[in-house]
């Protein structure tokens, strides 16, 4: 059969299907819509196209050549940085076909029609369901699960009459598992299609000129082209901006609901207890018993009457609102400030609609954030193609964290947890580098040891056993120096007006008389009547009550300030002469608290391990020892709640806001609760996660905290929680918004960029 040649008119169109449409998709959803979507504005653009291309028919191939190298030349693959520019990662999926597998005499046809896509980056599998049997053709539906449903084999295997084993049934599974591989790509929006395709413009006018000679018919070509080229990348930004714009447009709140303790009803006296009198009555209370029991907070002896007979052990128990929506506005309005009032936010969805849907109420506002992304280990729920795999990443994190900047506070602080192991994880100095262009300040990198040597998986020649978190910050942005050992507190055994406070020595060693002759010199102190004398000298002295006092006796050592500073801190109060064996010393004050209630201690040293505070900051064995006797489950990422703990204490007063929007099981809500209960402060925490795992593991381990900090197999050993008043809600995705596409009045670029 002859082969039948392209014209380059038919080849100009196939590229601008494929930069423009796209691969086909089947299947459910909002990128589905969308798909369908390109291809009803693909048309109009050809038509629009055709009828420009009409008026050079002499000239039609050449220019339409032209458009097509000017099409491949923009679609090449991008740098990292390029991509960060240009585009908003949205997610990584495969693009699912129906096909046909012939295997042991069968035919297997998998109908992809029913599939209902990722929204945003969340985990999946793929299901199969028996669908019918006709002949010797077995027709599967296929389904993209986010639930731990599996495909029943059993089932399937007993429909055909065991024709077939459990065996070549799987094999014939990861054949279609593996061509459907083959299609998975990184969706992402366009920032500014026009400005991008016109930059690319001039980069091809000038490498196209650069590399042919420029005759009047090739000039007349391609000026003709060029005028083309400018009118396709208006249309195409017609449909792009629109898209855009639904992306950036904060999305809505769905499905709000409250958690509240007994106690925090009942501060509100007489109006708190006929409130909770209504929810003890409720005919749903019955329904929110049984989640305390499936919690572990109580047991089946438990009765209602218990919680009034036994105010203090119940106390913390958690109300959740979507038992009692009738009466949800009542607690509610227990509150004049509701904002105020809540110790937190929970917010399900993917993190950068949640970023940007919060951006204007929080900018500027957030104290701390501390996160702990995905890394490309190839077992992550952030999965993407690897010739992509850094850009994508990277251009993930650019997206988040140049929104992260915008809702911190002028002296916020942000931290990172990273991998290192450049075998494994391949991403840690790159994010440094792209915290470095987007933060004022870097601090250090903090070293976390995350588990011992011994028994550790060494790959090649070096087991690494540690973690870092990045350190960065705003314009004035600082870490507070509160870290100060046990053993060093109890040198604090001093108290006055102001607080409590320890002696400090007022004499440096590192200096001689010789190398600062200003700070040796000598103080009168009158001992009968207490007090220093920096009028007088050593001649002027009466000896029978005073006495003069120099930092040292053989000029080695000198005071820490000149005596003009000594004088007038002294007239503060906070410089006092203490006696110690036979002599006196010049000493101030060292108060154990600033004006905000914060330790005064010592920098926090990079290495962790290294700091004397009074807890174990732990590693991964203790976080999954935390996290299985207080839920029950072990969860890969989890980092110790001490850990958080620590990095909040160094980094926070008391009111401030924290921020985590990688929140996987929660820990930053469990570490800013335990803070809040060791130093009376009211910080509140916003999480944000977009896994099941926000209603099965965060929202649960919030209220479990609130009961009680110790927890031993899923029983809580005592009552003495923090107790707790948050919200917790939904928001509409990217995808829902898609979904709802009925033409192409949107302007969305999802731009599959290929190699």
């Amino acid at each position: 059969m002859k082969k039948v040649t392209k014209t380059n008119e038919q080849t100009f169109y196939d590229t601008l299907k494929a930069f423009f449409v796209g691969p086909a998709i089947e299947g459910q959803g909002g990128f589905v819509k969308l798909f369908k979507a390109r291809q009803t504005y693909f048309q109009k653009l050809v038509t629009v196209l055709q009828q420009e291309i009409e008026k050079y028919n002499n000239l039609k191939e050449d220019i339409c050549g032209l458009l097509n190298e000017f099409l491949i030349f923009s679609a090449k693959q991008h740098s990292s940085w390029d991509m960060q520019k240009w585009f908003y990662y949205v997610k990584t999926d495969v693009v699912f076909q129906s096909m046909s597998i012939e295997a042991n005499g069968f035919t297997f046809f998998f109908d992809a029609s029913q599939v209902s896509y990722k929204k945003n980056n969340e985990k999946r599998s793929i299901v199969y369901e028996l669908k019918e049997v006709k002949n010797n053709t077995i027709v599967l539906l296929v389904h993209y699960e986010e639930s731990n449903t599996a495909t029943n084999i059993e089932t399937i295997l007993k429909t055909l009459g065991n024709k077939i084993t459990e065996t070549e049934l799987k094999k014939v599974f990861r054949k279609y598992e593996r061509k459907i591989k083959q299609t998975e790509r990184d969706f992402f929006i366009h920032k500014d299609v026009k400005n991008f395709l016109r930059e690319k413009l001039k980069l091809w006018l000038g490498q196209y000129v650069y590399n042919n000679e420029l005759t009047e018919d090739t000039t007349i070509k391609l000026q003709t082209a060029k005028g083309i080229i400018h009118k396709l990348i208006d249309l195409i930004g017609t449909f792009e901006d629109e898209i855009l714009r639904l992306w950036n447009t904060p999305k809505s709140e769905m499905n709000v609901n409250y958690v509240i303790t007994l106690d925090r009803i009942a501060e509100h006296r007489n109006r708190g207890l006929q409130i909770i009198d209504m929810i003890l009555n409720h005919k749903n209370v019955k329904e929110q018993i049984k989640e305390w029991q499936a919690l572990g907070i109580i047991d089946n002896g438990f009765f209602v009457k218990d919680i009034k007979t036994n105010f203090e052990k119940y106390k913390h128990l958690p109300i959740d609102t979507k038992y009692f929506k009738d009466i949800e506005h009542n607690i509610i309005d227990l509150f004049d400030n509701l904002d105020n009032a809540l110790d937190g936010w929970l917010i399900k969805s993917e993190n950068w609609q949640a970023l940007n849907t919060i951006l204007n109420k929080y900018r500027e506002k957030i104290k701390t954030i501390y996160i702990d992304p995905p890394y490309n280990t190839g077992s992550d729920d952030f999965l993407y193609r690897d010739s992509y795999q850094h850009s994508s990443w990277l251009t993930m994190m650019e997206n988040r964290l140049s929104l992260a900047k915008e809702l911190m506070s002028d002296d916020g602080v942000i931290f990172v947890s990273i991998g290192n192991n450049a075998n494994v994880y391949k991403e840690s100095y790159k994010l440094g580098l792209l915290m470095e262009s987007l933060f004022e300040k870097r601090f250090s990198d903090l070293i976390w040891k995350r588990r011992s040597a011994s028994g550790s998986y060494v790959i090649k020649d070096i087991t690494e056993i540690h973690e870092y978190i990045l350190c960065y910050g705003r314009n004035n942005s600082h870490i507070l120096k509160n870290i100060l050992s046990q053993k060093r507190l109890r040198e604090y055994t001093n108290k006055d007006d102001k607080g409590i406070f320890k002696w400090h020595d007022l004499v440096i060693n590192q200096y001689t008389k010789e190398q600062r002759p200003n700070l040796f010199y000598g103080v009168v102190y009158n001992f009968v009547k207490g007090e220093l004398d920096f009028k007088k000298n050593e001649k002027q002295i009466n000896n029978k009550e005073e006495i003069i006092i120099y930092p040292s006796s053989d000029g080695r050592s000198v005071f820490a300030m000149t005596k003009e500073s000594m004088k007038e801190v002294y007239k503060r109060g906070v410089i006092g002469v203490i006696k110690e064996g036979n002599s006196y010393k010049i000493k101030i004050k060292k108060y154990l608290y600033d004006q905000n209630g914060i330790i005064i201690g010592d920098p926090l040293k990079s290495i962790l391990d290294d700091n004397e505070i009074p807890w174990n900051i732990g590693g991964t064995a203790q976080a999954t020892k935390e996290l299985k006797n207080l839920l029950g489950i072990s969860f890969d990422t989890t980092k110790p709640s001490d850990l958080i703990k620590l990095l909040l204490y160094v980094s926070t007063l008391k009111s401030d806001i924290i921020l985590d929007f990688f929140a996987g099981s929660g820990t930053t809500a469990h570490a800013v609760m335990k803070l809040n209960k060791e130093d009376g402060g009211k910080r509140k925490f916003i999480l944000v996660e977009m896994g099941n795992y926000f209603d099965t593991v965060i929202i649960p381990r919030v209220k479990k905290v609130a009961y009680s900090f110790n927890w031993r197999d899923g029983k809580p050993q005592d009552a003495d929680g923090i107790g707790v008043f948050f919200k917790y809600y939904e928001l509409e995705q990217f995808d829902d918004v898609l979904n709802k596409l009925d033409s192409i009045i949107s302007n969305y670029l999802i731009a599959d960029i290929k190699p």
